[in-house]
């Protein structure tokens, strides 16, 4: 990824990203990608969206928001990114964070540099999932279902994914713990608490997003007792596996320093007897670029 190491910014305006005097783009990636580009203390946005949509969960692309994504092809999204502007929040330190990856494996999260994705196969039951979860990869990284261990990575798959959808969670062994990926390999018993107002209340052992109570966690039967195939959305997550890493995947990130301070405009002297000869003339300068 080539980005500018550094920038200063103040919070009055927008700052071209290519005035820094290096043009944002991504380069040897293939197929339809998704770019996620996240500013801290900061608010991003583009000018250019020909060839680009803007994926579930993204808004603001064109007017600022501190978090922007769209997917294109690698030409439209690197003309996009020469457009790329920043405008700071507060006096301070920030920054911009670019991610570019394939579209295919679903929304990228740059927090846990995972990819989260939901699919609606048909199986006999929660076991049956697992294993079809575990059959599926996508840009080199292993899939399994999802293990949601924080209030931001659960926020992130309701908002961006889906509010429907068998997790990785399950109390067959007597208590909640995630059966697969990197909290699977471990053992780790479920701590963060998704459960909706009233849940878990033992109606069953299989753990999903319940997408009439805004996507919070309900324990339900599994379905393999209904004794048939049933095509039940999976919420499967790709990445932390040891020993895998992705196969196209460009990301970096620009220092900010935010300077608070508002722009500032002085008049250059004029002349005190206008004449022909000596015209009326003055210059307005400001003490930072102004811009819409």
């Amino acid at each position: 990824m080539t980005l500018p190491s550094s920038m200063t910014i103040g919070t009055g305006s927008w700052t071209s990203v290519s005035g820094a005097g290096t043009t944002p783009s991504a380069a040897d990636l293939t197929g339809t990608l998704r770019a996620v580009v996240v500013g801290t203390n900061s608010t991003v946005k583009i000018s250019t969206t020909t060839g680009l949509t803007q994926p579930m969960g993204y808004t603001n692309w064109t007017t600022g928001a501190s978090e922007i994504a769209f997917t294109g092809s690698l030409t439209d999204i690197n003309t996009a990114l020469a457009t790329l502007s920043v405008k700071g929040a507060a006096t301070g330190a920030g920054s911009i964070g670019v991610y570019v990856a394939p579209n295919s494996c679903g929304a990228y999260n740059p927090a846990t540099d995972h990819y989260y994705q939901k699919l609606t196969p048909s199986t006999t039951g929660w076991a049956a999932a697992r294993t079809y979860v575990q059959g599926q990869s996508c840009n080199g990284l292993g899939g399994y279902l999802a293990s949601l261990d924080s209030a931001a990575e659960q926020s992130f798959t309701t908002g961006k994914v889906s509010t429907e959808g068998a997790l990785g969670g399950s109390r067959f062994s007597g208590s909640w713990k995630w059966y697969d990926g990197p909290a699977g390999v471990s053992g780790a018993g479920v701590t963060y608490s998704g459960w909706c107002v009233g849940e878990p209340n033992g109606n069953g052992n299989t753990m999903y997003l319940s997408s009439s109570r805004g996507g919070c966690w309900d324990d339900d039967v599994d379905w393999a007792s209904y004794n048939t195939s049933l095509a039940i959305p999976l919420i499967v997550e790709y990445g932390g596996i040891l020993g895998q890493s992705p196969t196209q995947q460009a990301s970096g990130t620009i220092s900010l320093a935010v300077d608070g301070t508002p722009p500032t405009a002085s008049w250059s002297t004029v002349p005190s007897t206008p004449s022909n000869a000596n015209p009326l003339s003055y210059t307005l300068t400001f003490s930072e670029p102004i811009s819409g």
